[in-house]
This record gives C-alpha cells, sequence and structure tokens, in this order.
C-alpha cells in the first residue's frame, strides 16, 4: 500500500529513537490554569492537509493548537480534533478576533463563530489578534464570554508595552498572555520582559522566522555544539527564556523535532550569543509591518460574515 503521512510521522518517531509519543511540560498561567509550553501553530494550513496535521499533531503528543478566525480552517482543525479521539479537555485550544470584527458584540459572535466551527462548547484561550483602534471594546467582549463560561481566560496578541498601558485601565479580567513574534533574529528584550513582569506569559510565533533563522551561521554553530538542529536551538532558546512557543510546519520529521526540545540544554554563552542576532533594520522592518496590521481589514468582511 502508499505510504500514509501516519507512516511518515511514525518513521520519524523512530529515526529519532524517541516513545512513540512527546509530551510539552506546562506552563502556569496567571488566573492558575496551564497551557502546554510547546504549541502547534495552523496559519496557512489549508484544507483536508490541515485536519490531517491537526489529527497526527494530536497523536505525536501536541496537546495546544494555535488557532484563529483569519487562518480561514478552524473546521478543519475540529476535523482534525475529532478523528483524534482525544477528550475535549486534554488539548487546550486558543482562537483569536481579527480586526474586522472589533468592537463588543462582533468580538463575542467572532468567539461563537469560531466555537462552531471547531466543534467545542468552550475554548480555553482568546485573543485580541492585534491592537486595532477600538481593541478595548474587543477586549471587553471577551471578558463577557468568559463570564458565560465559554471562553477560560482572555489574552492579547501583538501587543506593544504602548497598547498594553491604553488597555490596562480598562480591564477587569487579566490577560494570562501576549502572543508576539520572538525569535534569535527579531528579538525585542525590553517587550518579552516587560510584558513577563507583568505576569503575562509570552507566546512566541514565527519562532524560526519563518526559516530565516535556519540559515544564521550563529545558529548552525551551535546547533553542531550540541548536536541537535537549527530549529530545536531556536525553540530551546525561546523556552530558556521563559516564553512558550509556536511552531508551525505540515512536515513529519520536524512536527516530532520541534516537540522534542527537552532533553538538551544551551549554555550562557549559546544565550548571549542567540540574544544578540537582532538587527536595527529588522526591527524597524516590523515596526512598519505592526502599523499595517493595526489597520488592515477594518470594516471589511475577512472573517466577519456579510450580512
Amino acid at each position: 500500500r502508499g505510504r500514509t503521512f501516519a507512516d511518515s510521522v511514525r518513521s520519524a518517531v523512530r529515526q529519532l529513537g524517541m516513545a512513540s509519543e512527546l509530551r510539552a511540560p506546562l506552563v502556569a498561567l496567571r488566573d492558575g490554569s496551564e497551557i502546554p509550553a510547546v504549541g502547534y501553530g495552523l496559519y496557512k494550513i489549508k484544507g483536508e492537509d490541515c485536519a490531517r496535521c491537526v489529527e497526527e499533531a494530536l497523536r505525536v503528543g501536541y496537546r495546544h493548537l494555535d488557532c484563529a478566525s483569519f487562518y480561514q480552517n478552524e473546521a478543519e482543525v475540529g476535523q482534525g480534533l475529532q478523528r483524534s479521539g482525544l477528550p475535549r479537555e486534554e488539548v487546550f485550544i486558543t482562537t483569536k478576533v481579527w480586526n474586522d470584527c472589533a468592537g463588543f458584540d462582533e468580538a463575542q459572535r467572532s468567539v461563537r463563530r469560531s466555537m462552531e466551527a471547531l466543534g467545542v462548547d468552550y475554548v480555553d484561550l482568546a485573543l485580541v489578534h492585534w491592537p486595532h483602534p477600538g481593541h478595548e471594546e474587543t477586549y471587553r467582549g471577551l471578558e463577557a464570554l468568559v463570564d458565560e463560561g465559554l471562553v477560560k481566560a482572555v489574552g492579547l496578541s501583538n501587543y506593544t508595552v504602548e497598547d498594553y498601558r491604553k488597555l490596562e485601565s480598562t480591564l477587569r479580567i487579566a490577560p494570562v498572555v501576549n502572543q508576539i513574534e520572538v525569535n534569535p533574529l527579531l528579538f525585542r528584550k525590553d517587550c518579552v520582559e516587560f510584558f513577563q513582569q507583568a505576569g503575562l506569559v509570552v507566546q512566541a510565533y514565527k519562532p524560526l522566522r519563518r526559516g530565516a533563522a535556519l540559515n544564521a551561521e550563529e545558529i548552525t554553530a551551535i546547533a553542531a555544539k550540541h548536536g541537535i538542529s537549527n530549529a530545536q536551538v531556536c525553540l530551546r532558546w525561546a523556552i530558556q527564556r521563559n516564553m512558550v512557543v509556536l511552531p508551525k510546519t505540515a512536515t513529519p520529521a520536524r512536527m516530532v523535532e520541534n516537540l522534542d526540545i527537552f532533553g538538551c540544554e544551551l549554555d550562557d554563552a549559546d544565550m548571549r550569543v542567540l540574544d544578540s542576532l537582532t538587527k536595527d533594520e529588522t526591527l524597524e522592518d516590523w515596526a512598519s509591518h505592526l502599523e499595517d496590521r493595526k489597520n488592515q481589514d477594518l470594516g471589511a468582511y475577512v472573517t466577519r460574515p456579510k450580512p
């Protein structure tokens, strides 16, 4: 018979010499709940590929799915979750509210649509995807869903220190995370430390800088030193900086590899090198991207159904 995706995953596990299932440790959130330290990123994984990847990620040992209405694949995520056969309470599920659903009422409708697509009766975490104009009311809508028991915890995504300070005075329920791009090539140390000291867990998306980190000579040298991959160096660096990481891949061997980062330790010299790789031009490009995204699709029908 033909080689299936599941066969490829099992082959990858055998080649890495591991048990048939891995587990990421749990990280405590300020509300008393816990979140797995490694999540499975789902951006740009579409259709049946998405359902298959989710099913196999859960089979390998992932217990944290990072979803969003903007990814437009939550129905397929739900299919993969159903096929896995896992009890709902064993999987930590995040969704996010996109800019076109800004506001108290629209934010709640967005999360309810996500829940319906996912086939679940609650989500563990709901985030404001970008600090768009009026994000305070969007966050207030998520707080109301916590009151209803439909959302267990609320958080932020792509917030700067300035954005958070604008929101802070309106908070009724404290956010538990801020999900931002973090990797050795884009490390905003002051931002990361601010949110950590404020009691939020920082979740690192694009932890490999869309593959750019895999080509950095400094990262390659550290990987060779420890006998691990460049990707594992980047993910381990974030873990040792007390972040939750959200790698994304549809490749079976990498799916396993990205979860297998708890049997190694980077030393202080490694961490100093990795901390130093961010260039000023990268920070400038990121700041420009942030401003564009904050105002993107406001009033459009990207995730919001047309009336």
